[in-house]
């Protein structure tokens, strides 16, 4: 390795928080927090450590390609 490289950059994650209870009626306000998030950054986490209730919506939210 030549003395004057640098390794890789790794970009900083976006970080999108759900919380609480996710069904049909928050899949429409997440789902524009993750595209958000995903146009303005290479990686995106969504942290679901507070998520106490998911239903298919959620998981069908999760699925979906980005547009």
């Amino acid at each position: 390795m030549d003395a004057d490289a640098q390794p890789p950059a790794h970009p900083q994650p976006a970080v999108v928080v759900a919380q609480g209870d996710m069904d049909l009626d928050i899949s429409a306000p997440l789902a524009e927090s993750l595209l958000a998030a995903a146009h303005a950054h290479p990686v995106v986490v969504l942290d679901v450590s507070g998520v106490t209730f998911a239903d298919s919506a959620f998981l069908n939210l999760l699925l979906r390609p980005i547009p």
